[in-house]
């Protein structure tokens, strides 16, 4: 009995060995909406038939089930099997395609994240972190898997491909390679090379953020198994030619434009980047006073990120709370119960930095300067960089001011003298009472000194 198990046991272990699930094919990123159409392909190398019955494709840091809609669950030595985000839309732009497909619910990053197969005891049988420098961004190819085993963008091949294979005998390196597709059938073996893990790096979505308001950017790092990284190291480059270091950092742009937003991660001997593409624009907000309550009206065609913005009057501030959204065409009133703000007819609203956003029509017009338009100016938006009113400088703040943004004529002599009276306005003339009293003090000090000469001079004549 003994020499029968052991018999039994010597035939069955050296196949069941080499059986192993590979990605071979990945669509991330198709052209136009990727909703729906994103599909990634597996293929048994093993010489034997492997059940993916309660396997998992691991993305995004969830275990997707997978549910079989065509063929069969077990997949047959060398066949491919399609794994879809919607298997009937994969059907409908695949309708020649007749091999295994199973149904799950995924999104794929267009910029590249880590993937992996795992089996019905959530084992990684395969995994990689693809991303978009290896190609097929956007142009309809998918990434697959070559005959060397390095990635390489191409036309999609749904069911097919190629795979490098060696003699299956982990003891002495094959010195040649067999090249199989599933056309032929043919049993293959083992065929995974060393291919140095690596670690990855997520800068988020891209957005649309407003010229001179502060946005958070908020990085991401995960581990070679896909786990959340802690103690990476994260370094900003934000296009426009400043850099920061931090997880989570605040920052704004001085002009409107596009711009590529890199972030690099590293941990130890691993590194990994990411990027984003940020549309910078000028926010078109207006501000009003009605009934002593301050009125918010968003007039541009895009929704407005308000988080930690502030509304000035009467010398006090008020700071609307992060995750204030303001929808396109809409108003918000704050009341004065909630704001505490003094009664007053000038309101101002600033960026997060203290940069003036826009300041209410009644706001008192300062006097013209010499040289430049004596005309009347009503400001209804600003992105003239002021002074915060706390009374720190906004270092390196210097916003354009466009036709678009700001309704008057006003040389740059002009705006500045306008950001002074803002200032001064606010604080209610509290530098007039600061000179007042300068003046004050020189005068007590010119009488005293007029006083003393006059008295040695009496001193020397009675002597």
């Amino acid at each position: 009995m003994r020499y029968a198990l052991l018999i039994f046991t010597l035939f069955f272990l050296p196949i069941t060995a080499h059986a192993q699930i590979l990605f071979s094919e990945i669509m991330y990123d198709l052209e136009g909406s990727d909703a729906g159409r994103e599909w990634v392909e597996i293929v048994n190398t093993g010489a034997t038939s492997v059940s993916l019955s309660g396997w998992r494709f691991f993305e995004a840091d969830t275990n997707h089930k997978l549910t079989i809609v065509q063929g069969d669950e077990t997949l047959a030595s060398g066949d491919y099997a399609v794994l879809a985000d919607d298997a009937t839309a994969f059907l409908a732009e695949n309708a020649e395609y007749s091999g295994t497909l199973f149904d799950s619910s995924f999104s794929l990053k267009n910029t590249g994240e880590y993937l992996a197969i795992r089996d019905s005891e959530l084992v990684d049988q395969d995994s990689l972190t693809y991303n978009s420098d290896w190609g097929a961004g956007g142009d309809g190819n998918t990434l697959s898997r070559s005959a060397s085993n390095s990635w390489e963008a191409g036309a999609p091949t749904p069911g097919s491909g190629v795979v490098s294979i060696d003699s299956g005998d982990p003891q002495s390196p094959s010195t040649s390679e067999e090249t199989v597709t599933n056309d032929t059938r043919t049993n293959i073996h083992q065929t995974t090379p060393y291919r140095k893990q690596t670690i990855f790096a997520d800068a988020g979505e891209d957005r649309v953020v407003s010229v001179g308001a502060d946005v958070e950017y908020e990085g991401e790092a995960f581990g070679l198994t896909g786990e959340a990284l802690e103690g990476a190291r994260f370094l900003w480059n934000f296009g426009n030619g400043r850099i920061a270091e931090g997880k989570s950092i605040l920052h704004h742009y001085e002009y409107p434009g596009e711009y590529v937003v890199v972030l690099s991660v590293s941990s130890g001997e691993y590194s990994a980047s990411d990027r984003m593409l940020v549309h910078a624009r000028e926010a078109r907000i207006e501000i009003a006073v009605a009934d002593g309550e301050i009125v918010l009206s968003n007039t541009d065609t895009r929704e407005l990120d308000l988080s930690f913005w502030m509304v000035r009057a009467g010398g006090a501030t008020f700071q609307l709370p992060k995750n204030t959204y303001l929808l396109k065409g809409a108003q918000l009133t704050l009341a004065r119960s909630l704001t505490k703000l003094p009664l007053s007819s000038a309101a101002f609203l600033l960026y997060p930095n203290g940069m003036l956003a826009a300041t209410t029509e009644s706001s008192t017009a300062p006097e013209p300067v010499t040289g430049t338009t004596s005309a009347p100016i009503a400001v209804t938006e600003a992105r003239t960089p002021v002074k915060a009113l706390s009374g720190k400088s906004i270092v390196g703040a210097t916003a354009p001011v466009g036709e678009s943004a700001i309704k008057r004529t006003l040389e740059p002599e002009a705006q500045a003298t306008s950001a002074a009276r803002i200032v001064a306005e606010d604080t209610g003339g509290e530098m007039y009472k600061w000179l007042l009293a300068l003046a004050g003090i020189i005068g007590i000090a010119v009488a005293g000194m007029l006083f003393a000469s006059r008295s040695k001079d009496e001193w020397e004549l009675i002597d």
